[in-house]
């Protein structure tokens, strides 16, 4: 019931608080349901309380960490495969009018190559310098924001700054700058995520691809957050436009890095097809066995019959250690135990010594080699010790539960040995214009790796880290953040590694179909082929350590981006909840960090401090409309009135205030005596007099009047008035 318990208060949980527990932390309750419902803060947070989910809890903890740019020893190491192919040799094969110049260099190509690689920056690279720029600059000011009397202006010229900063750099705040999937966290999770299938080329590629998911989750969740309070709680610190660029900006940097993820997934898929296919010709030399495809059906059967052999003798090992306490006797026991520890040793033996290929071709004559010889010596010692084992537990355990392994022991021994044998090559030297191999395939395969290396290096490398261009007026302007987003997505996309990797796929099947059947070519033409194909394949080996410190740069940039997109939101959200977190209202500020106003002084001259309570100099109670200006201005303090005094207005504040018709408190006084107050009622009296005299003699010329035009309508006839 306990469980029953539990469980039932996990289904009642809500994912968002979970999400804001482990990620959206530090700011607003997830309960909380207005915008006003904590206390002001005076005080600027600190980076922990800011930025919690910074590494290592800190703002500039890899801010300047360079990726490593060593070139792999691995991937130059096929360099010194490349064994060039010369004139002589293709007329000597009767192909000299089919290889091409492109064929021919590679070696010089490759060499081109390798001195270009570990000198070429990227423009992901610059970018992640720039968001790294801006991010350290946001911590900076932050920390110069924390000063004593600090002034709100201050604090509203610093976000005005970032704005405009994000402006310069080519962000834009406009709502359909992004697409609606954007904001749709549905769609948002369709996207796919990148990740290293095997081992990576880079640790640095590794952990830079951790961090800057992690960075990307928590940006999701921040900026769910963010709208949310923008939509339905608002701000009392922030104005409409000033959440409206907040999110505008927010929307459009997560769009980017959508894009950079995307083709961060596509770009390592690539990757891994090409090395995984230029992985397979890792061990030819010039010569490939005959019969490729029966060798393959071959090399697919031996695997399975190995992968029986062994799970058969783990289920063996499991079976006699489960038997070990029904033996009473210790010295049987013993026995039955060094049954266990060589069956062991056969298990670990054929696994270690043995990496299955599940038939991808071509086969080489290495791998032939490893299972006719290495293999069948190791099944027959398998096969020695299957037989100890037996005499050893004769009488102790049935000998029917060797059946089975001793049969797949047979079995894989067989078609070990059947590999052992010499392929009948061959040796025809006559070669037709059909039966020539196709070295078109190759020669456009090393035109699209140039292609793509150049397209990489269009000019010389240079050491600067940002790239100078020029303006209308020929004024030189460093490259902004977007320009770079979109040269680093132009640049991979015109690499074109699905046509390098089905290029390469095409030249494959050319290679193996002419050593499937032997009468296809001479064997000096399939030496040849064989050579070049691998020239190719090393070639297309080397490009791809420039794309991979490319990728590498991408990877970089992407966890420099998603950091900066991380602490933006961080920020944003700290304004919209809080404000400026003002101390100091001397200057226009919103309080001291207490809470009280020491520090408010009023001067005597200021215009507008004669309304309500107060001493200053000018009144400007006379320039009220009505007296519901005035009342909106009393407060609820009922203070004890003081004692009743009989006090008497001086003659040049008799004109001044405003009647009121409601109850309002105030001071009462006495008017003084005004000597030409009574000559005003003698004057007041005579023009009263004069008024009703006028309007009498106005109502009679009225009635008149109307006589008239009755008299006037009476004659017309007919009774039409």
């Amino acid at each position: 019931m306990k469980f029953l318990r539990d469980y039932d208060k996990a289904l009642d949980t809500t994912v968002l608080s979970i999400l804001e527990q482990n990620y959206a932390f530090g700011i607003r309750s997830i309960n909380q349901s207005q915008a006003g419902d904590h206390e002001p803060i005076t005080t600027v947070p600190g980076d922990s309380t800011l930025f919690p989910e910074l590494t290592h809890a800190g703002t500039k903890d890899e801010a300047r960490k360079i990726p490593q740019r060593e070139v792999n020893a691995s991937d130059l190491s096929w360099k010194d495969t490349i064994q060039d192919i010369s004139s002589d040799d293709c007329q000597a094969a009767g192909l000299v009018n089919c290889v091409d110049k492109y064929v021919l260099k590679i070696g010089h190509y490759a060499t081109k190559m390798e001195s270009i690689i570990p000198h070429r920056n990227a423009h992901a690279y610059d970018a992640a310098i720039i968001a790294t720029d801006i991010s350290d600059s946001i911590f900076t000011r932050i920390n110069s924001l924390r000063q004593p009397k600090m002034t709100k202006q201050v604090k509203q010229r610093a976000l005005v700054d970032l704005f405009k900063c994000l402006k310069d750099q080519g962000y834009s705040s406009m709502k359909w700058s992004v697409p609606s999937n954007i904001r749709d966290s549905f769609d948002m999770l369709q996207l796919p995520i990148p990740s290293f299938d095997i081992s990576p080329w880079d640790s640095g590629a590794s952990t830079n691809l951790e961090r800057g998911e992690s960075y990307f989750h928590r940006c999701q969740v921040e900026i769910s957050r963010l709208r949310f309070e923008i939509a339905m709680l608002g701000s009392q610190y922030m104005s409409l436009r000033e959440m409206t660029l907040m999110q505008g900006y927010s929307d459009y940097i997560l769009f980017m890095l959508c894009q950079q993820r995307c083709m961060i997934v596509t770009m390592i898929q690539a990757v891994a097809n090409i090395d995984s296919l230029v992985h397979s010709y890792g061990s030819i030399s010039d010569r490939l066995p005959i019969r490729q495809t029966e060798l393959s059906k071959k090399t697919i059967s031996f695997e399975k019959s190995l992968f029986t052999l062994t799970e058969g003798i783990r289920q063996l090992i499991l079976l006699v250690r489960t038997s070990l306490p029904l033996f009473h006797s210790e010295s049987i026991r013993g026995r039955v135990h060094d049954t266990v520890a060589i069956l062991t040793s056969c298990a670990s033996s054929i696994e270690e010594n043995y990496a299955p290929c599940n038939g991808s071709l071509p086969i080489t004559s290495t791998q032939i080699q490893h299972i006719g010889k290495n293999m069948a010596c190791i099944l027959d010692e398998v096969k020695s010790k299957m037989l100890s084992c037996m005499e050893i537990c004769d009488g102790k355990l049935p000998m029917v539960i060797f059946d089975s392994c001793m049969s797949n022991i047979n079995q894989t021994l067989t078609l070990a040995r059947s590999f052992d044998k010499d392929d009948n090559a061959s040796n025809s030297t006559a070669t037709t214009d059909a039966e020539r191999p196709k070295f078109e395939l190759l020669s456009s395969l090393v035109q699209s790796t140039l292609i793509a290396v150049q397209t990489m290096c269009p000019n010389k490398s240079s050491n600067k880290p940002y790239a100078i261009t020029c303006n209308k007026d020929g004024d030189q302007i460093s490259s902004t953040l977007c320009q770079r987003h979109k040269d680093m997505l132009d640049e991979f996309k015109s690499l074109r590694l699905e046509k390098l990797y089905n290029e390469m796929s095409d030249a494959s099947r050319t290679l193996i179909s002419i050593h499937d059947n032997a009468s296809l070519a001479n064997e000096v033409s399939r030496s040849l082929y064989a050579r070049a194909t691998v020239n190719s394949f090393s070639l297309a080996k080397v490009g791809m350590q420039l794309v991979k410190t490319q990728l590498g740069d991408a990877l970089f940039y992407f966890n420099k981006h998603s950091k900066f997109l991380y602490v933006l939101l961080r920020v944003f959200r700290v304004l919209v909840s809080k404000g400026f977190c003002s101390d100091d209202v001397s200057e226009g500020g919103d309080g001291n960090g207490n809470g009280d106003a020491n520090d408010m002084k009023f001067e005597d001259d200021v215009e507008g401090t004669g309304m309500g309570e107060g001493d200053g100099k000018n009144d400007v109670t006379d320039e009220l409309e009505n007296e519901e200006q005035l009342l909106g201005l009393k407060g609820d303090d009922n203070k004890e009135a003081p004692s009743q005094e009989r006090k008497e207005l001086k003659e040049d504040d008799v004109d001044t205030g405003m009647e009121m018709e409601a109850d309002f408190e105030g001071e009462k006084y006495d008017l003084p005596d005004n000597p030409d107050e009574q000559k005003d009622e003698k004057n007041c009296d005579n023009e009263e007099e004069l008024d009703r005299v006028s309007r009498s003699s106005k109502s009679v010329v009225l009635c008149l009047v109307l006589l008239n035009i009755y008299s006037y309508c009476s004659q017309l006839g007919n009774g039409q008035r």
